[in-house]
């Protein structure tokens, strides 16, 4: 009788301990370019025909080098593309941590704290890339940084050239 009544137990405070936790709300990709804040790439713009996502985590070895060497380099490189935006999801961590980090961006950037929007682009790892076309579908992803160069820039001109074909 004291085994099925732990168990019981066990399961009823399982059950209140679960449904008591935050869970990411359910999210589409097209909500990104709706919360994609006002700046010179701007998804929003009627004029985008695709917006490049990129997703990063403040926790992320990998993200913190991408953002001090690399990220510069992405507004630049979408110069080339015209119809392209540029949308920046920081996640899977605490507000400070992630406002931490946007500031060292230089942009806005979506705070992301849950990863619902990283979840919705089908991403799994950090940092990650994803491409929407106009009405927020998402058209490609990416999981890793490949971009080919004799330096930082034109390996980013690289990566979004590949990213960006049609």
């Amino acid at each position: 009788m004291s085994l099925k009544f732990f168990i019981l137990n066990f399961l009823i405070v399982g059950i209140i301990c679960f449904a008591g936790l935050p869970h990411a709300e359910a999210v589409e990709t097209s909500e990104i370019l709706t919360q994609s804040t006002e700046h010179d790439l701007n998804c929003r713009s009627g004029e985008r025909t695709h917006c490049l996502v990129i997703s990063l985590a403040p926790w992320d070895a990998s993200c913190k080098r991408f953002v001090s060497e690399l990220f510069a380099h992405f507004p630049e490189a979408l110069k080339a593309h015209p119809k392209a935006g540029l949308a920046v999801l920081i996640g899977k961590s605490s507000d400070k941590a992630i406002d931490r980090m946007g500031q060292n961006l230089g942009m806005p950037y979506i705070n992301d704290p849950q990863g619902a929007y990283h979840k919705a682009l089908g991403l799994s790892n950090y940092p990650s890339f994803a491409v929407l076309d106009s009405k927020g579908r998402v058209i490609r992803t990416q999981k890793t940084f490949q971009g080919k160069g004799s330096d930082h820039k034109e390996a980013v001109a690289h990566f979004v050239k590949s990213l960006l074909k049609e």
